[in-house]
């Protein structure tokens, strides 16, 4: 199956684990990169690829992928989260970042289940979580991007995960 098959059983596979999130279904979404959609609203989750590779290059009949995958966690705030309470946009209740990233990452590492449903014979394996980064308008296609008074406008933070690894044979028919 397709790359394409990885990156929507993913974002099913959260949508499902992610129930408590405001309305998932609006917000776990396919993705070029991890920027929100502009009707995103207070928390956004994109699943979008890192890397696609051969990390066997000197396999001659048969090509062995790699599908790195990115899911950015993207919360707004509606004052500046540096002000008074920095903790409270990282931890508070299910809707911090490390919560849902937690989540993330207990839901897709190792996922058997999930890799066979992609058509892939590796699971996904987390590798790090990068963040938190401090995000302006911009990010949310909300503000100028060369605006040097904007205010933060919340916090986004990348899970990352290599594997999900498929074989395919190629070369071994007739006439090759």
């Amino acid at each position: 199956m397709s790359l394409g098959t990885l990156l929507v059983v993913v974002r099913d596979k959260l949508k499902e684990a992610l129930t408590q999130v405001d309305s998932p279904d609006q917000n776990i979404r396919l993705g070029m990169n991890g920027q929100p959609i502009p009707t995103a609203g207070g928390i956004y989750i994109a699943v979008h690829l890192r890397e696609w590779n051969n990390p066997d290059p000197q396999l001659t009949n048969l090509l062995k992928e790699e599908s790195g995958l990115i899911i950015t966690i993207s919360i707004r705030s509606r004052r500046n989260p540096e002000d008074r309470d920095p903790d409270s946009v990282l931890i508070k209740a299910s809707k911090g970042l490390t919560d849902i990233a937690e989540k993330v990452m207990t839901t897709l590492h190792g996922n058997t289940a999930l890799a066979v449903s992609a058509g892939r014979i590796e699971p996904l394996r987390w590798v790090a979580c990068l963040g938190p980064n401090e995000q302006f308008k911009d990010w949310y296609r909300s503000g100028d991007p060369n605006d040097i008074d904007a205010q933060p406008a919340g916090y986004s933070m990348d899970v990352v995960f290599t594997g999900g690894g498929k074989i395919t044979a190629i070369g071994c028919g007739a006439g090759s």
